[in-house]
């Protein structure tokens, strides 16, 4: 039988034995299967306010099968107390410090085995992909909106860009989809396409997670106002096929977005300090899930 990680470990650290039993373990139980119990339980997150109940649950079985648990949290953000407001830049950057936080808990600790309770996607590091079941093809001029937009019109796309993992920190669009959704026609016949974020609570003909992102010079980035934008969802097709309002040939299409290849230029980092310097600098395409590198 494999020799368990604990035990190894208490015999490479013999003053592990009497820092837990100061927390209340015999030494009966120190020579039982250490299992961490990990969960994003707190009142920070509609959605984990009540993991205390599973984490109870989870301690007491373990206990009751031979097993030592002991209870570790790692408390989760919600996008909804997020929207609105720079703190939904934080979003995946604070996925990736709950990794980091159990990561180093698991591997510091000594444990034989992990149960993690969560509630969102985020918390345990999954991306969900959702496809669209509209059978629309769209053929749309398209506004390259960065800074705020004067007027939405049937037919518009309208494209949040520079807002993916290296350029914002991938916040959620669901406001904005939201804002054009409000208007039952606006809601048929205008694309929200964007290099960040939607959680699945979006409607309408939104196109998310747009990779490669516009700040590492994405296809998205070279998109100008006046732009023939095509949308063939069952085709999975997402083009630019025309430039101010007029359609070009594909060869034609190669050549403008060369030359505006060539003169496009990175922007500066958005953030200076801290967490969201960190992740921008590190985090990978969101098709490989935004993490950090």
């Amino acid at each position: 039988m494999q020799e368990m990680i604990s035990q190894k470990v208490r015999t490479l650290s013999p003053e592990i034995d009497p820092l837990r039993m100061g927390m209340g373990q015999t030494e009966a139980d120190l020579e039982k299967p250490q299992v961490m119990v990990e969960s994003t339980f707190g009142d920070s997150h509609p959605g984990s306010a009540h993991l205390d109940q599973f984490v109870r649950q989870a301690v007491q079985a373990v206990n009751e099968h031979g097993g030592k648990a002991a209870r570790y949290f790692a408390t989760d953000l919600c996008d909804g107390i997020a929207q609105g407001h720079d703190g939904i830049n934080y979003s995946l950057a604070h996925r990736e410090a709950i990794v980091d936080l159990v990561e180093a808990q698991a591997n510091a600790s000594g444990f034989d085995g992990v149960i993690f309770i969560a509630s969102c996607d985020k918390a345990v590091m999954v991306h969900a992909a959702i496809s669209g079941s509209t059978n629309a093809t769209m053929h749309l001029p398209a506004i390259a909106h960065e800074f705020g937009i004067a007027a939405v019109l049937h037919g518009d796309a309208v494209f949040i860009r520079y807002e993916g993992p290296r350029g914002s920190g991938m916040p959620e669009m669901f406001y904005t989809g939201e804002a054009i959704c409000a208007d039952p026609a606006l809601a048929s016949s205008v694309a929200l396409i964007t290099d960040g974020r939607f959680s699945g609570a979006s409607r309408g003909p939104v196109i998310g997670h747009v990779s490669p992102e516009a700040a590492v010079g994405g296809p998205i980035a070279l998109v100008e106002e006046g732009d023939l934008i095509r949308i063939d969802v069952p085709g999975r097709v997402l083009a630019i096929v025309g430039v101010k309002g007029e359609e070009k040939t594909p060869g034609e299409i190669d050549a403008i977005l060369a030359a505006r290849r060539a003169r496009w230029q990175a922007k500066p980092p958005k953030y200076k300090k801290g967490l969201l310097k960190r992740y921008t600098e590190h985090a990978v395409s969101p098709m490989k899930g935004a993490y950090m590198e």
